[in-house]
């Protein structure tokens, strides 16, 4: 592939960015051939007028992260675009993790992706100082040519603050974010990732945000600030959704179908026959969601209830109620809340309490003390396992807010 000599811009304003031939792109990524069981990035609507985000879930190893870096080196082949490709951490971005990257397209066929991309040129790519370099190597490993430009390079969204006056991405047009659902949400990660893609793109309109993860749970913080939770509650494996946000963002969210199921179901036959809910982002099922198992509340004719008037403003409200029976002795049953709040209710709540009812995060006094003693107790009983989830999100987020205090 060769760079193209006659490059269009976004209504023939260069500081606006590229104007991508996306047609052009993935016919270029077709002739690739790659596996026909691994996903197809092509199938994203790329014409779609003004939409910037691409969200993809699925269960691991279905190929989506590859397939997005090849259509990345795609466009650095064709238009010198360079891919910003975003983990959570610094730690992240550590040479080993960079060849996990690129060990699939490294491998293949002895480098025919690579070679093909650059016209033959290059078999193989360097790490060096967080940014992969096209090279060419003999059959005795000896480094022979380097690209003396990166086509790619490894960005931590903890060093937001730090890429603000050193970065300076040409064309990084390509964003992707791998794997940005983790089981816990750091407080600020959805500004911070935003604070580090004004900082790549700067002032073009031409960058796209490609943004992966495995399907574990919409309660996920990441899904509400991108406002597309309730959404993905009512989707299945291989859906596909075109959601525009009420001042006027696109995004594109799908739930990626793994193609290969006979082999995946073989698969975890063998090796992942176990009752843990969480295996089912590695193995998958047809539901598209998972969440641990919790202890399910029990309702004994001896209950005491010692305080029913607590509420906890999560993803959804719950409710907490302090109970005792002879069984069990002290505990929390935890449930979604239902009905008006009633004057004597207290709220636990992450936002700037706004009410006489309203608490921060935790709580205070002997009664919150008491409850969240019995959390870590794991005294605590549910409803149902999206209502844990829901609790053990907002407890992590409660936590972190109270140390950014101190």
């Amino acid at each position: 592939m060769e760079m193209l000599q006659n490059i269009k811009y976004i209504d023939d304003d260069e500081q606006k960015g590229i104007k991508y031939d996306w047609d052009l792109i993935f016919k270029m990524y077709k002739s690739l051939k790659c596996p026909d069981d691994i996903y197809d990035p092509t199938t994203a609507p790329m014409t779609w007028s003004g939409m910037r985000y691409i969200i993809e879930m699925s269960i691991r190893s279905t190929g989506k992260t590859t397939g997005w870096v090849l259509i990345g080196m795609i466009m650095n082949a064709l238009y010198g675009t360079v891919i910003p490709y975003v983990r959570q951490t610094e730690e992240e971005t550590a040479p080993k993790y960079a060849r996990e990257l690129m060990n699939v397209i490294v491998g293949y066929d002895n480098g025919r992706y690579i070679k093909e991309i650059t016209g033959g040129r290059y078999n193989t790519v360097v790490y060096k100082d967080r940014r992969l370099f096209y090279s060419l190597r003999d059959e005795a490993g000896k480094e022979i040519d380097r690209a003396e430009k990166e086509f790619l390079i490894l960005l931590a969204v903890d060093l937001w603050q730090v890429y603000k006056s050193t970065l300076n991405v040409f064309r990084g047009d390509l964003i992707i974010f791998d794997e940005f659902v983790g089981k816990y949400y750091k407080e600020d990660a959805y500004i911070n990732f935003m604070q580090l893609i004004s900082t790549v793109k700067r002032r073009r309109q031409s960058t796209m945000i490609v943004m992966l993860a495995n399907t574990i749970r919409y309660t996920s913080q990441w899904y509400r600030e991108f406002m597309v939770q309730q959404e993905l509650k009512r989707m299945e494996l291989g859906d596909k959704r075109k959601i525009t946000t009420a001042k006027g963002t696109k995004v594109y969210i799908e739930m990626v179908e793994p193609k290969a199921k006979a082999r995946i179901a073989e698969d975890a036959a063998l090796y992942y026959g176990f009752d843990n809910p969480d295996l089912l982002a590695i193995v998958g099922t047809d539901a598209a969601w998972s969440f641990p198992l919790s202890p399910r509340i029990k309702y004994e004719e001896d209950d005491k209830v010692l305080t029913k008037r607590i509420r906890l403003k999560g993803e959804e409200e719950l409710k907490l109620v302090l109970v005792y029976n002879e069984e069990v002795g002290l505990h929390v049953n935890c449930y979604p809340a239902t009905g008006k709040l009633k004057e004597d209710e207290v709220v636990l709540t992450l936002d700037a309490p706004k009410t006489r009812n309203e608490i921060y995060a935790l709580g205070r006094g002997e009664v919150f003390k008491k409850i969240w003693d019995l959390y870590k107790m794991n005294l605590f009983y549910f409803s149902d396992n999206e209502t844990a989830v829901i609790l053990e999100d907002y407890v992590q987020r409660a936590k972190e807010g109270l140390r950014k205090r101190i």
